[in-house]
């Protein structure tokens, strides 16, 4: 074998070294990048978190002002049905009053300002019963009016955004005796 020169063997020793340092280098970068794609990915998780929380807590405050304004609507419901029982009582001389007329502006207050808050009366008189927003009080017989239809409204119900808070104390039309003995009747002569 021939004698390497130690010019040769510097020049290998040099391109060893060289590539070495090379190798070195590339792993290096290469550590930096995957540290990069981990930082980023953290970046991009936390900002993420952050988005959900900040939606979370509106979610959260808007269901805290919602039920505020939930339990506040029926501490006034009985007020409102307090001013309902009195204007309905005011004799018809004393309406024109100062204090009649006080009274029926200070009721259209609180129903406008129930109405803003998006609460609804129920029209329940002369619509069919329904238990999801009636409460039935009281039967009445009737001849003329067919079963099931609200007769009277005995307490008025209302919404808030389409949600019962309080269902409509209703009188409900029955058949009378008469009617029912005719339709029984008329099944047995079938």
């Amino acid at each position: 074998m021939p004698k390497k020169s130690k010019a040769n063997s510097s020049r290998e020793s040099k391109k060893t070294n060289t590539e070495n340092k090379n190798s070195d280098k590339e792993n290096e970068i290469e550590e930096l990048i995957k540290e990069k794609d981990t930082y980023y990915a953290m970046a991009q998780r936390s900002q993420a978190d952050l988005v959900n929380y900040r939606k979370r807590a509106s979610e959260e405050k808007e269901e805290i002002r919602k039920s505020t304004n939930f339990f506040l609507i029926l501490k006034i419901l009985p007020i409102i049905d307090d001013f309902e029982r009195a204007t309905s009582i005011i004799p018809d001389d004393s309406i024109k009053s100062s204090w009649g007329e006080g009274l029926i502006l200070v009721q259209r207050n609180f129903i406008n300002t129930l109405e803003s808050l998006d609460v609804k009366k129920i029209e329940a008189k002369g619509k069919e019963f329904d238990p999801r927003e009636h409460e039935a009080i009281l039967y009445e017989e009737s001849q003329n009016i067919s079963e099931g239809l609200v007769v009277n409204v005995i307490r008025e119900g209302y919404k808030f955004k389409d949600q019962v808070i309080r269902p409509a104390q209703v009188t409900v039309s029955k058949p009378s005796e008469d009617k029912k003995n005719l339709k029984e009747n008329n099944k047995k002569e079938e």
